[in-house]
């Protein structure tokens, strides 16, 4: 899930992603940069917290 989520960070079209994932309350892998668990947090009004990636990805 971490490649996933580091591909996001540069995503051009991420909080697109992000809006489509919660107004459709898609429940697997990552959408927006966030985890499922993250965007239940960020649909619900909680502060959703940030973790950068561990891994380094070559676009």
């Amino acid at each position: 899930m971490d490649r996933a989520i580091a591909i996001c960070l540069t995503c051009p079209v991420k909080q697109e992603c992000l809006d489509y994932a919660v107004r459709y309350n898609e429940k697997y892998l990552v959408w927006g940069g966030m985890t499922p668990t993250q965007r239940d947090s960020y649909r619900k009004g909680h502060p959703v917290p940030v973790r950068r990636p561990r891994v380094r990805i070559s676009v």
